[in-house]
């Protein structure tokens, strides 16, 4: 039974919480007790996409940014969140016509948005397209550390090495610690040379991570115990 007295409002902000914490199952049903009862709101349509979204449904997810559409075509998240799911499909023209939309919008000031669309561009692998939406964020706010790393790692991606040291040769704005006054954070010289070093630091630390995963799940006083255990998992595996 829908609960009473709330506002779509008030469905919409307990879904976006549950959200937040990955139960998306919950999320969605909050979402839809509030559809009963608004069916015309916005908020709730591109709530239920997006948690459609993160549970990988991108054909509901579709449906459900379609539908937020189809009551206000100018809605910035439902067009994000439309071009999120229609890279998923393979259709980019249609993604990038639905971001770019919102530039036609005058959205650019939203920063949080101009990176929620480039870093959807990047995971798929438009690292062009994805670098731009990253420009017009930093541009809003130059000294916001995210966007300038996300341009960095653009410019990695795209073979620019030497650009994206270059994006961190400035000071970003930070927080001293013990005043809580905001302080622009020291500048420490960028050196590509210790990564490969680093490298293997990482590769040991792996190594004994996953060792220690293995010695937890399949136990054994010895190395060929734990062997016998690990073929009776893979084995149950193939069967089931």
């Amino acid at each position: 039974m829908p609960t009473p007295f709330l506002s779509s409002e008030e469905y919409d902000e307990r879904a976006h919480q549950l959200y937040n914490e990955g139960q998306y199952d919950e999320a969605l049903d909050v979402l839809r007790e509030g559809l009963g009862l608004y069916p015309n709101s916005v908020e709730l349509h591109i709530g239920v996409g997006y948690a459609h979204h993160a549970r990988e449904d991108y054909a509901w997810a579709r449906r459900s940014f379609e539908e937020a559409l189809v009551l206000d075509p100018d809605h910035e998240d439902a067009l994000a969140g439309l071009g999120e799911t229609l890279l998923k499909f393979g259709q980019q023209d249609n993604a990038l016509k639905s971001f770019r939309h919102t530039l036609e919008l005058g959205y650019q000031d939203d920063v949080e948005l101009m990176l929620q669309i480039g870093r959807a561009l990047f995971r798929e692998g438009l690292i062009d397209e994805s670098k731009q939406f990253f420009e017009i964020a930093a541009q809003q706010t130059p000294d916001a550390a995210e966007a300038v790393s996300c341009i960095g790692y653009a410019e990695h991606r795209l073979g620019n090495d030497e650009t994206a040291i270059s994006t961190l040769r400035r000071a970003l704005r930070s927080v001293d610690i013990e005043t809580k006054a905001e302080e622009s954070a020291a500048f420490e010289r960028s050196d590509v040379t210790a990564v490969p070093a680093a490298g293997v630091i990482g590769e040991a630390m792996v190594a004994l991570t996953l060792a220690e995963a293995a010695r937890e799940k399949f136990g054994g006083d010895h190395v060929e115990e734990m062997r016998r255990n690990f073929d009776s998992y893979c084995e149950q595996i193939r069967e089931y």
